[in-house]
């Protein structure tokens, strides 16, 4: 397999998503995706087919896709065709700096909030 991304990008990308507010059945959408998804194009994902290889209900496939584009985990292409059963998505592409940023925002903040 060869990987188009830095290492230090994905390790990144995978931090800020493990810093944010996700449910779990969010993470295990975005789990599943990933070997399928890049940053830089977009793949035509079935929530049907989604739903039945992840035994999850077609609702809650829907609602996690929605959470990861809403918190800019995945994006979904604007100029797609398809708008309900499929969607067209990628990996949100950051650039590495705005990676490290936003992780050590996420980080301070927690620190923050536990005093």
């Amino acid at each position: 397999m060869v990987f188009l991304v830095s290492k230090r990008k994905l390790f990144l990308f995978l931090q800020y998503v493990g810093l944010l507010e996700l449910k779990a059945k969010d993470f295990k959408v975005l789990l599943y995706l990933l070997p399928y998804l890049s940053f830089e194009n977009y793949r035509k994902v079935s929530q049907k087919d989604l739903k039945h290889e992840m035994k999850m209900s077609k609702s809650d496939v829907s609602k996690a896709i929605s959470r990861l584009i809403e918190n800019n985990v995945l994006k979904s292409n604007p100029a797609s065709k398809y708008k309900t059963k499929n969607k067209e998505l990628k990996l949100y592409d950051y650039d590495l700096e705005e990676l490290e940023n936003m992780v050590d925002e996420l980080v301070e903040e927690d620190w923050i909030d536990e005093d």
